[in-house]
């Protein structure tokens, strides 16, 4: 569903997500509920749901800092920023960009995590966070949640 999203079939996705749903609300863990639900709000932001999208982001996001899942806390962190970003909501962006503290001490982050964070609390506050600017952050922390010793090195300016 996350690749179908990804590429544009957000029809698709949303239709596996429905027939899904009971059978993954049965078997599910916390974490995966969790995950389900962030993707279930990547789906519904894709879709023009972007009330709804709110609801699932911030909840997934509320799930994973309670239990210290801190990649996954800054991955749906972004994304609600991003959905924030754009429908012109700087104020919640900001808002979703001064919550990082808990975000910042997950045992799971190791530095360069951390550092990229940073970056984005940093690019939020100076209102040049754009929508290309938060996916490089995201990329990254997708790479760096599987190696350790990557660098965060960002070369350009936030738009």
């Amino acid at each position: 569903m996350l690749c179908l999203v990804e590429s544009g079939r957000a029809q698709e996705a949303g239709f596996l997500l429905r027939a899904s749903r009971s059978e993954l609300n049965a078997h599910a863990g916390e974490i995966l509920g969790l995950q389900f639900l962030w993707l279930e709000g990547k789906i519904r932001q894709s879709l023009g749901e972007l009330e709804r999208a709110e609801e699932s982001l911030a909840e997934a996001r509320r799930g994973f800092v309670e239990r210290g899942l801190g990649f996954d806390a800054a991955g749906v962190s972004l994304d609600l920023a991003g959905l924030y970003g754009a429908q012109g909501r700087a104020g919640e962006m900001r808002r979703v960009a001064e919550e990082m503290l808990p975000i910042l001490r997950s045992p799971d982050l190791h530095r360069e995590a951390i550092a990229a964070l940073i970056v984005f609390q940093q690019a939020v506050r100076m209102e040049r966070a754009s929508t290309d600017f938060l996916r490089e952050i995201r990329y990254y922390l997708e790479r760096a949640r599987k190696d350790h010793r990557l660098r965060f090195e960002y070369l350009g300016e936030p738009d």
